[in-house]
């Protein structure tokens, strides 16, 4: 694997969680869940590690993790706030979510990079996978994603309900679409969960599901751009109607199929 950046994106509020919990102990000796995520991605080859936070939260984010970080890595620090890559017609009312997150740090993004969730555990085969395929697609065409696949029954929670994105793939292993299934919870002989219309739906368990782990390569930042833009300046309704049909075909309609790894962890 050439040079590559892991961005982590670390500017959630934790609303229902109750506070930050990108910032939480979980390791023996205070280790955060991203001091984990950070270790077995500079094993896998990464070389540049971008935070995105909240200015409101860098001077407990540094003290917390980044200064010895720092130590280790080459790092850089990125804002999300409520105007962050905003068309000055739009109201700055708030953050626009993970999307908005990865276009604020298109500046500080020259490599192909690993985006991944602050307070997600991902395990140290997953980096390895996503290096393993940006070192068989160097001569490839410059603009492509990756995404690391979980089987469902893999993440489900013995502490209650979770939300997942369930993939729908080709035999060839592209990513064609991802529907957001909220409510998760096992059951017998496999997993259920209420669809939209609160109708109890049944999976197997074995399915694919995203946990927020891509690889990409920075040519598709001018595509994020295209899409946020149009999709912020929708009107609301317009806007609700695309955000749920983006979860599921955004990858195919912008730069067709994107590739989910060799099979699910």
């Amino acid at each position: 694997m050439g040079p590559a950046t892991l961005l982590i994106l670390a500017a959630g509020l934790g609303t229902r969680y109750g506070g930050l919990k990108q910032l939480n102990s979980v390791g023996p000796s205070g280790e955060l869940i991203m001091d984990y995520s950070i270790h077995n991605a500079l094993q896998a080859g990464i070389d540049r590690v971008v935070f995105v936070v909240r200015r409101a939260m860098e001077e407990a984010f540094r003290e917390r993790i980044a200064r010895r970080i720092e130590e280790q890595v080459e790092t850089a620090y990125v804002y999300q706030e409520p105007a962050s890559c905003l068309p000055a017609s739009i109201p700055t009312i708030h953050r626009w979510g993970t999307g908005h997150a990865l276009l604020v740090a298109r500046e500080a993004i020259e490599t192909p990079f690993v985006v991944i969730n602050a307070d997600d555990d991902y395990g140290r085969r997953s980096f390895r996978v996503l290096a393993d395929y940006f070192g068989a697609s160097a001569d490839a065409d410059r603009r492509h994603a990756a995404m690391v696949g979980y089987r469902l029954d893999n993440t489900l929670s013995a502490h209650g309900t979770v939300s997942r994105g369930v993939c729908r793939c080709t035999d060839q292993g592209n990513l064609i679409a991802i529907q957001e299934c909220r409510g998760l919870q096992p059951s017998a002989g496999g997993v259920t969960y209420a669809d939209d219309e609160g109708q109890i739906r049944r999976l197997t368990g074995q399915e694919v599901v995203s946990m927020n782990l891509w690889g990409m390569t920075p040519d598709l930042f001018d595509l994020f751009e295209e899409a946020f833009h149009q999709f912020v300046q929708a009107p609301a309704r317009e806007r609700q109607i695309a955000a749920r049909r983006d979860r599921r075909s955004a990858l195919r309609d912008r730069f067709g199929h994107g590739h989910a790894g060799p099979g699910p962890l």
